[in-house]
């Protein structure tokens, strides 16, 4: 949980587990930022605004070339990248 008014720093793209819940403030609540170190690209299990599950993909800054770009929550040019959504899929073989 990044939470309070700090800012996490991420120089390197394995100092988060791939199957981390990373949970931020809610949507608009500028509190507490990620800060990814350019050319870092992180990646986790879950991203959570609140108790907003968010959309697989990237996350970053201006100018980070990420899918989301998000200023309130992010800063730097390196990226976080979901790999799950709160929904899954189900396949069966047959």
């Amino acid at each position: 949980m990044v939470g309070g008014t700090g800012t996490l720093s991420i120089s390197t793209p394995d100092a988060i587990s791939d199957q981390a819940v990373v949970t931020m403030p809610p949507l608009g609540v500028s509190s507490a930022k990620i800060h990814l170190e350019a050319g870092v690209e992180e990646s986790v299990g879950w991203l959570l605004y609140g108790d907003k599950f968010k959309s697989v993909g990237t996350y970053g800054a201006t100018g980070s070339g990420a899918d989301h770009i998000d200023d309130t929550h992010f800063s730097g040019s390196g990226r976080l990248r979901v790999l799950n959504s709160k929904s899954g899929v189900i396949m069966s073989l047959r």
